[in-house]
């Protein structure tokens, strides 16, 4: 019986003149599922760089490997556990198992920092990490979008663009984010990825639109509980969105009218693959995802207004009301 090694070689050696990309998302990976890694909108920051350098220089992408194993989220008893399977379908251009692994296998791998001219034929590309955020895909945001609902699996897509979306979607992002402060300490101006903010922000961030738009509906989507939400859960007119899976509440909250947004890459997806108006609360690193709209993000600290500017477009993006 011949070594795996060998049957990997045979079986790649016709397609010796592909170079590869491969979405490596992070812990350890062993082909059919992770051990460790994290959040779903993490994760789709490597895939999204190495979909837009396949397309660019007709490279052959090789299918992550989205199922992860992660014990956190399950001894915090959080609403997502984060395992991430049963979301996405391998596309036809894709490669996917067995050959995917025995291309792994094979090798050689080269990182994505590689000049495109010195990637020899054969290679796998591999991209990892966070890298940049979203400064490198920015402007591939149409290209990124429809790769990306090409490969969510059927059950999931509905939940992207319904015929009369929300007006407001808020995205409260807990879990294992930290507090911003303690209880009965000023709340200070400034915020950096991965705090958890105060739910008074949202409920303020929602009263400053609904005192310009009207009392539009708002939906939740959030990884907390319902006591965890209580503040604005009890408000008029706002319910919680839970689709079942991470997926489809991303798709759906890029569907709303205008977004209210938490400092974390799955709100920052659904403003880059959504393109609405968002509300966020002003951090030390300030979000500019809607580069070819001015004015269509506002960032702001506890006590501040919205600019007219943003309501306008917030206004527009809503529609007339009856």
């Amino acid at each position: 019986m011949l070594p795996l090694r060998g049957i990997a070689r045979r079986l790649t050696r016709s397609q010796s003149a592909e170079i590869f990309v491969y979405p490596h998302l992070g812990g350890t990976d062993l082909g059919f599922a992770r051990i460790l890694g994290t959040g779903l909108g993490n994760l789709l920051l490597p895939w999204a760089r190495a979909i837009i350098a396949a397309r660019r220089n007709r490279w052959t992408p090789l299918f992550p490997t989205w199922p992860q194993l992660k014990v956190g989220p399950l001894l915090r008893r959080e609403r997502d556990a984060r395992l991430y399977s049963g979301l996405f379908r391998c596309p036809p251009d894709y490669v996917g198992s067995p050959r995917r692994l025995l291309l792994l296998l094979r090798g050689p791998r080269v990182g994505e920092g590689v000049a495109v001219d010195r990637v020899a034929p054969g290679s796998v590309v591999v991209f990892r990490g966070l890298q940049d955020g979203f400064r490198s895909i920015l402007e591939e945001h149409e290209l990124v979008r429809r790769e990306l609902l090409a490969m969510v699996r059927v059950e999931h897509l509905h939940h992207f663009r319904p015929k009369d979306p929300v007006a407001i979607g808020i995205h409260v992002r807990l879990g294992d984010f930290r507090q911003v402060s303690q209880p009965g300490v000023p709340e200070p101006g400034i915020a950096s990825y991965g705090d958890r903010l105060p739910l008074d922000w949202y409920v303020e961030a929602l009263g400053n639109l609904r005192r310009a738009l009207g009392p539009v509906p708002a939906l939740v989507f959030s990884d907390g509980s319902n006591s965890d939400l209580d503040a604005l859960l009890r408000l008029p007119g706002v319910q919680r969105f839970d689709s079942g899976s991470p997926l489809g509440d991303l798709l759906a909250l890029a569907s709303v009218r205008v977004l209210i947004g938490s400092i974390s890459t799955f709100s920052m997806w659904a403003t880059y693959l959504g393109r609405m108006p968002t509300v966020w609360r002003r951090s030390e690193e300030p979000t500019a995802l809607l580069y070819d709209r001015p004015g269509a993000e506002a960032s702001v600290a506890p006590g501040d207004g919205l600019p007219e500017a943003f309501l306008a477009l917030a206004r527009a993006a809503i529609g007339p009301r009856e």
